[in-house]
């Protein structure tokens, strides 16, 4: 959140009734350790479009910062080898940052033919609504990439999964590259010889420095194996239809080992599914005009009339009034 205030007046508006709203420190963005719920900051983002009338103001946020907000991993990827290697120790340490967050490197892309994607992902299910963190996060991986890289970096198009609320002129003049939107993943879509770049100056003593501070300061990032089961099914909802042996074959285990290591942490494989469904038909319902005969798709469910019953014990309505409700 390093430079939301200034941002805020520079817009003419006073910063701190909206920090104080979502019961935020009074300091937010100048105690670079300090550390505050995730869920309060979405909110506080999405607030800040109204309260300023400025559509783009995650993408503005982006702009006032560098790659020097992540703190020490920014030297531990400063000093890496190539772009690869930098996406990777990004990648292996953004829990330290924001541990909602993940980055992915997929070769090819789907999307951009000829191209690699860099996929990021926002694990957030109760807070449905975060276009603007979601923008801000895209705009700092862009230009912590454009430092990283150099003349290297040849960016192809850019995605988001929503529909924004600024002008696609405010995504194409910060990427400079063509929008994609409500897409099923967001991320950027990169030329893949930018990847096997060479990075200049680099200083392995500074890296493993950085590296051994990050694992000695901040211990194991390892995820829940409950939490490891929601961000598979997440991320291969829509591929693999959201099945119990699909998963566990991803995650390289038998159904049954998968089950029993849910059992040990309480939870229940069937429950997780549907609380990551949930989480995406409201995603997409509130935040896309997707018509829904894709959502249903996306929800790996068997056809639409599925989706309205879902919808239904879920939030009380069908699909069609939930988007009727919402003005996007």
């Amino acid at each position: 959140m390093k430079g939301y205030p200034d941002l805020m007046r520079q817009l003419g508006v006073d910063p701190v009734p909206l920090i104080e709203k979502h019961q935020l420190p009074a300091d937010l963005g100048d105690c670079e350790e300090g550390m505050v719920a995730l869920s309060s900051a979405v909110r506080l983002m999405e607030d800040s479009v109204l309260a300023a009338c400025c559509p783009d103001i995650g993408l503005r946020l982006a702009a006032c910062q560098d790659i020097g907000i992540l703190g020490p991993l920014a030297a531990a990827v400063q000093h890496s080898e190539s772009v690869r290697e930098a996406l990777a120790t990004i990648s292996r340490y953004l829990y330290v940052q924001n541990p909602a967050l993940q980055i992915t490197v997929v070769e090819p892309s789907e999307l951009i033919a000829g191209a690699v994607e860099i996929r990021l992902e926002m694990f957030l299910p109760q807070v449905p609504i975060c276009r603007q963190s979601f923008d801000h996060c895209l705009g700092v991986l862009h230009h912590s990439l454009q430092l990283i890289a150099g003349s290297r970096y040849n960016i192809l198009a850019v995605a988001v999964p929503h529909k924004p609320v600024a002008d696609a002129r405010a995504y194409t003049g910060f990427f400079g590259a063509p929008l994609r939107v409500e897409q099923e993943h967001g991320g950027l879509h990169i030329a893949p010889e930018t990847l096997g770049g060479k990075l200049t100056s680099v200083n392995s003593i500074v890296r493993k420095l950085a590296l051994d501070y990050l694992e000695r300061t901040y211990g194991d990032s390892s995820l829940s194996f409950t939490e490891r089961v929601r961000r598979a099914l997440s991320s291969t909802l829509g591929s693999i239809g959201g099945g119990k042996s699909a998963v566990a074959d991803l995650l390289f285990l038998h159904p049954r080992t998968l089950q029993r290591k849910l059992a040990a942490e309480g939870a229940k494989f069937e429950d997780i599914r549907d609380e990551v469904r949930r989480h995406v038909a409201e995603h997409y319902l509130k935040e896309s005009s997707i018509p829904l005969a894709q959502l249903t798709i996306l929800l790996g469910l068997s056809d639409q009339s599925v989706l309205t019953r879902c919808c239904t014990r879920w939030f009380g309505m069908t699909p069609s009034k939930i988007r009727a409700a919402v003005t996007l």
